[in-house]
């Protein structure tokens, strides 16, 4: 597993999820933040090699951005809880900050400032 620059954030953490290599399920929806989200279960396919079981993913209903993510090892326990702060940007909404607490580890990322 390689980790991105000594942080708790992994490749596969970062990258997109293609609709054909997972199942998703939606949950009940929820609120985040004073924002009214959607929640959805991911579970990659057995091909795709991933090392999560799952995620739950908190997605906002106005902007369909994810907010907020618990992902869970391949026993079924919760790995990780990431937290994803955005801003706008020439009309366009970025990613401005990730916060990530490794649950098995006990170690927490601090915001990672990637625009400002």
């Amino acid at each position: 597993m390689i980790h991105l620059g000594g942080s708790d954030l992994t490749y596969e953490d970062m990258t997109n999820r293609a609709l054909d290599e997972n199942n998703y399920k939606r949950l009940e929806d929820d609120i985040v933040e004073g924002k009214e989200c959607f929640v959805l279960e991911v579970v990659p396919n057995a091909e795709i090699k991933s090392t999560y079981s799952k995620h739950i993913t908190w997605v906002e209903k106005e902007t369909l951005i994810a907010m907020k993510e618990e992902s869970y090892d391949l026993g079924g326990n919760l790995r990780k809880k990431k937290m994803f702060l955005f801003k706008s940007l020439s009309g366009y909404n970025v990613i401005s900050n990730i916060f990530v607490e490794d649950i098995q580890k006990n170690h927490t990322t601090k915001p990672l400032p990637w625009v400002t």
